[in-house]
Formats: structure tokens, C-alpha cells, sequence
């Protein structure tokens, strides 16, 4: 019997997620605003964002995580890869303000052993 072969089906882009790249006076560190739910329809935008931040090599990036409602296993995989393209040209990169659901799938992959994961009183006070 042959092997059967299912048809990839490709998802519409979320009309609920949006991404938002700035830097204090042009300069680093870059602020990426993660706005909505970072499902698995945000990744192909997540990709191409990050792989055009990585390829910048940015000496840092503060991911700001306090307007996303849900974080997919997939989304995280891409800020895992950026964290490791900052890492390979010596960069950092931290997370800043998430909700209490979005630090719970953060603490339960234990990304806080890997990447600095602040409150955002922290990152206010660190500005201030």
C-alpha cells in the first residue's frame, strides 16, 4: 500500500497578532513589541521578523512581552532562535513584562534558566 501524503494547509496570517520594531534614537537596543496572540498562524511573521533582526546583528534586543495574550510552543521556538542568533555575535537579548499567563509558559519551559526574563517595573526602573 502506498504511502499517503497530507496536503499542508496554510494559515491565514492572525489578524490578532502584531509585532512592533523600534530603537531608543536609532540606536540599541532594539524594542520589539509583541501585541495579540503569538499562535501558530503569527510564526511565518515571527520568522521573517526576526530572522531581518538577527541579520542586523544588534548589540541588543528587549523583547516586550505585556500586550501578548497567548504564546505558542512554536512562537517561543522563534525567540529561542533569535536569543541564539544574538548569542552567536555576542549580542543579548531579554524579555520583558509578561502577563501572569505568559510567564507561566515561560516558567513551565524554563526559559529563565536560558534568557533574562524581567518584570517590567525592572526594565522601568533600569530606565529611569
Amino acid at each position: 500500500m502506498p504511502l499517503t501524503t497530507r496536503r499542508r494547509r496554510t494559515l491565514a496570517p492572525s489578524p490578532t497578532f502584531a509585532i512592533r520594531v523600534a530603537s531608543l534614537d536609532g540606536g540599541d537596543p532594539l524594542i520589539v513589541r509583541l501585541v495579540g496572540a503569538a499562535d501558530h498562524a503569527a510564526i511565518p511573521r515571527l520568522h521573517a521578523e526576526f530572522e531581518s533582526i538577527a541579520a542586523r546583528e544588534p548589540a541588543g534586543v528587549v523583547i516586550e512581552l505585556g500586550a501578548l495574550t497567548y504564546l505558542s510552543s512554536g512562537a517561543l521556538g522563534r525567540i529561542v532562535a533569535l536569543w541564539d542568533a544574538q548569542r552567536r555575535h555576542n549580542g543579548t537579548l531579554v524579555l520583558t513584562g509578561a502577563s501572569n499567563e505568559v510567564r507561566a509558559v515561560l516558567d513551565r519551559m524554563h526559559i529563565g534558566q536560558v534568557i533574562p526574563v524581567l518584570d517590567a517595573s525592572l526594565l522601568t526602573t533600569a530606565a529611569a
